[in-house]
């Protein structure tokens, strides 16, 4: 596998961009190998699972009978079915592993307890790292890094055929939250996060408003980050919609005065006015990192409205 991605140009120069790929952690299962002398599954099983009772957690192995094993599933239009095959090796050090939920909650118990590493690689490996352009990537050494409702928060979802992942840990609260689905119809990562406000004791609960079509109109504009993003806010028949660069669009709704949050997510879009009461800024919140947008002159490109 390595072999075949080797010789493939960069995509981009180092900390000039934030792309989670797989071929890194691919090289990593091979130093794994070549430093311990053993295969990349017994240095695992050894290492890891036996001494921290993980009883339930395997390198896969398409063809060995493991007990309770869930079988995983695919959605193809209104119907379902059994996933694609994957020779579940294939994945090797990116993604061949098999566990349950209450083998990862020792595993992330064994990590904040400094049973896997240091101290002080724990650190930064939950230390977000930061591109040249200042801007924040949220993610550390194989974790997001998140905050929930004021609680700072570290995770990571994994994907395969027919199966879908997401975990949670807030170590100050020593809360931990994964939901792990056997069909890729419905990704669990919201799911997980709403789990993490509701044991937190702070769901998010935002009620919509009223807000006159003539009011939303003051909101719309292109706006800049100091990372040279944009959001485009635009009003289509009495709503408010946002579109950023590299991402969808997506409507917001009124809660308060000047503040908006998106349906079924996590993001809000906060307007910050001038003593004049002009709107001049937009800070977006998520689970992320707050970013504040500055109102510009530029016109909304008309192309950008429709899609």
């Amino acid at each position: 596998m390595i072999d075949f991605f080797k010789d493939e140009p960069m995509d981009f120069k180092p900390g000039e961009e934030y792309r989670y790929n797989n071929s890194a952690y691919f090289i990593l299962g091979y130093i794994i190998e070549l430093v311990s002398g053993k295969t990349y599954a017994e240095y695992i099983d050894e290492t890891f699972f036996k001494p921290l009772g993980m009883n339930n957690s395997y390198y896969g192995n398409t063809s060995k009978i493991i007990e309770n094993r869930a079988a995983g599933y695919q959605k193809n239009g209104d119907n379902y079915e059994n996933a694609d095959f994957l020779s579940i090796t294939q994945p090797y050090s990116a993604g061949s592993l098999l566990s349950t939920v209450d083998d990862l909650a020792k595993w992330y118990q064994a990590v904040v307890q400094y049973k896997v590493v240091k101290k002080e690689s724990l650190d930064k490996a939950l230390t977000s790292y930061v591109l040249k352009n200042g801007q924040p990537t949220n993610y550390g050494f194989g974790w997001s890094l998140e905050n929930i409702q004021g609680s700072s928060m570290f995770g990571h979802g994994g994907g395969i055929n027919g199966y879908l992942t997401a975990s949670n840990y807030l170590k100050n609260e020593n809360i931990f939250v994964a939901v792990f689905s056997n069909c890729t119809a419905h990704p669990p990562g919201d799911e997980a996060t709403k789990i993490a406000a509701l044991v937190l004791g702070k769901p998010f609960a935002w009620e919509r408003i009223d807000i006159p079509e003539k009011q939303l109109k003051e909101y719309e504009g292109v706006y800049e980050s100091k990372y040279d993003n944009e959001r485009i806010i635009t009003t289509e028949d009495g709503k408010l919609f946002s579109i950023r660069t590299g991402s969808s669009k997506y409507e917001f709704i009124p809660y308060e005065k000047d503040k908006f949050f998106v349906n079924n997510g996590f993001t809000t879009l906060e307007f910050i006015r001038n003593k004049k009461k002009k709107i001049i800024a937009v800070i977006s919140k998520s689970t992320s990192a707050p970013i504040r947008w500055e109102k510009t002159d530029k016109e909304i490109p008309v192309k950008r409205i429709f899609n």
